[in-house]
């Protein structure tokens, strides 16, 4: 008797996906009061980030409670959210909430400038 013949399988190739480059962050907590200056005085302008937005109500011109900033580099990114997650900013220190910094759904500066701008809210506040 002759074998029976096996099956041919193939499996897919599975090209692997590169890791996405985590550049922005989203800071929560932060306090209403909080000024652009207030988080330019805390987060130096040192070159290591290329954006940094803190969203306003409407009329109030005051915080939201959280920010965007997008880093250079992922090890920018890193070093920020080490440093910052579960802080409090100079200019409130008594505040009632820590920061948490988590990483942001949108990801990358021409991919935030153009949900921002996109945004009513975005219109303001961006620096």
């Amino acid at each position: 008797a002759t074998p029976a013949a096996r099956p041919i399988v193939v499996e897919p190739i599975v090209e692997p996906r590169a890791a996405p480059r985590l550049t922005t962050l989203m800071v929560h907590n932060v306090t209403p009061e909080t000024s652009v200056s207030d988080l330019l005085s805390a987060w130096l302008d040192d070159g290591s980030y290329d954006l940094l937005y803190l969203p306003l109500r409407s009329g109030a011109q005051k915080c939201v409670g959280f920010a965007f900033i997008n880093f250079v580099s992922p090890d920018r990114a890193t070093a920020f959210k080490s440093q910052w997650h579960g802080a409090r900013l100079p200019a409130h220190p008594g505040a009632a909430r820590k920061l948490r910094v988590a990483n942001a759904v949108v990801q990358g500066l021409a991919a935030n400038l153009d949900h921002f701008r996109a945004t009513t809210r975005g219109r303001r506040g961006l620096v």
